[in-house]
């Protein structure tokens, strides 16, 4: 019986390599042949010129939640950066580095000298085959990707797609040049003679049907977003959160929905609660720092039941911390964070899919509750990469709060109705009948403000029993 794929590949290198640009690649092309795949790339918080970069994808023929402990192979473009991770190879593992900088190097800095037992090694003249390629030596990256694809016997043509996708903005050059490059490698490693025990098995491929897409946890959340049928978006830049608003600018435009970058998260959050009074599928995104200054105006929705979604992807801390990398350390702050006994929906999804699903579950929840709901995430599922398989749009529901009807203005009204199960008959401002007050005052059933105790015992078990 055929032994089923599971294999984790690790490429490491410096910023400049093409590290992240070859690992994406590579992932791509994995998923045109059928796999499944989750991918997850490290990167320095410095935007260019020095750093380590790695790019790990697990590839699999059966779902897959997380990465490996270890690889399976490591290719290192940096032996700099590299080194430290031979310990992640397993036995029997491979470890793929260039061959030509042996005598130009310090004694102990190349990659070679800390080979442990039990890992087998392939040196490759990958700098060589890059120029005499391409007259170069800046397709380093993709005659490396080129030499795994011939050693495991993978599928040429899907990478050849993949990288004409990666390059299709570019000057048709780029592309011709990555093609020989990836070509010159692919050669090598087929004439190689493979002895790590590392097996891709090519018949258990899946053939999924539907649409197959590579996605990032942030791009799913977008996803979900255009599916439940968002109206407006506000947001701020902050890592590792800033992907999902991209990606809204893109597309909710062509759909005829609003987005706005505001001048800071509680700005952002303040225009996200309007909107949601309006009537409006409003949302914001953020991460610690951030939520930490939406605190106050979440309140104002619970105590005004207005809905809202925010999209919290947790980020190292406390104040500034480790912007590009991952913790869970905000779940307090997100179930409990503010003052006043303030209760809220925390939704926290597990895999790229679950974001597309609790995205767009947490407009309805916010609509059908009237409350924030948070969706709370970390930066490591905000910037995976899993393939998700579209079988059909999912049937979310529509705008489901209850209508006042066709009274008139200056009728018995009451927004803030105590009903049986906490949930009151909620209008939008400017539909007949509907006026009432709307403050982060304490009020009575009418909304007007009133801080007499039994009232307010009574309105906060409202809040509390309606979740």
């Amino acid at each position: 019986m055929a032994k089923q794929t599971d294999i984790q590949i690790s490429i490491c290198g410096s910023a400049g390599d093409g590290t992240i640009a070859v690992g994406d690649i590579f992932k791509r092309a994995m998923a045109r042949a059928g796999y499944r795949v989750i991918a997850f790339d490290h990167y320095p918080a410095e935007i260019r010129g020095f750093g380590k970069c790695i790019s790990r994808t697990r590839i699999s023929t059966n779902q897959v939640y997380s990465m490996k402990s270890y690889s399976d192979v490591l290719v290192s473009l940096n032996d700099l950066h590299a080194i430290p991770h031979v310990g992640e190879v397993r036995d029997y593992g491979a470890i793929i580095y260039d061959s030509a900088p042996m005598s130009a190097v310090a004694e102990g800095a190349h990659i070679s000298g800390h080979l442990m037992p039990g890992h087998l090694p392939y040196a490759l003249p990958i700098r060589e085959l890059s120029e005499l390629a391409t007259g170069a030596n800046r397709s380093r990256n993709i005659v490396a990707l080129g030499f795994i694809a011939g050693l495991y016997q993978l599928p040429q043509q899907a990478f050849h797609q993949a990288i004409a996708a990666k390059f299709e903005t570019k000057a048709p050059a780029v592309a011709d040049t990555a093609l020989a490059a990836f070509d010159s490698g692919f050669k090598s490693g087929s004439s190689t003679y493979k002895f790590d025990d590392v097996q891709i098995d090519h018949s258990r491929a899946r053939k999924n049907g539907g649409e197959v897409r590579m996605m990032t946890g942030n791009g799913a959340i977008a996803h979900g977003c255009l599916e439940a049928g968002i109206e407006t978006f506000f947001g701020y830049p902050i890592t590792p959160a800033t992907g999902i608003m991209e990606r809204l600018a893109v597309e909710m435009p062509r759909r005829g929905g609003r987005l706005v970058q505001t001048e800071d998260e509680i700005a952002a959050i303040s225009a996200t609660i309007g909107a949601g009074y309006a009537g409006a599928r409003a949302a914001t995104a953020t991460s610690g720092p951030g939520l930490a200054l939406m605190a106050e105006m979440l309140g104002l929705g619970v105590m005004a039941e207005v809905p809202a979604v925010v999209f919290v992807s947790q980020r190292g801390g406390p104040s500034t911390g480790m912007p590009t990398k991952t913790e869970q350390s905000d779940l307090n702050l997100a179930v409990w964070g503010g003052h006043g006994d303030a209760r809220r929906i925390v939704l926290a999804p597990t895999n790229v899919e679950g974001c597309r699903r609790c995205a767009a579950r947490a407009f309805e929840m916010a609509e059908k509750f009237q409350v924030p709901v948070i969706v709370l995430i970390d930066l490591y599922l905000s910037n995976r990469y899993e393939t998700v398989f579209l079988q059909g749009e999912d049937n979310f529901l529509p705008k489901n709060w209850q209508r006042v009807g066709s009274s008139s203005p200056g009728d018995n009204y009451r927004r803030y109705e105590l009903t049986a199960d906490g949930l009151s008959p909620r209008c939008v401002p400017g539909e007949a009948g509907g006026i009432h007050t709307a403050t982060g005052l304490e009020h009575d059933e009418y909304g007007h403000p009133n801080d007499n105790p039994d009232v307010h015992s009574l309105m906060s078990k409202k809040r509390h029993e309606k979740l």
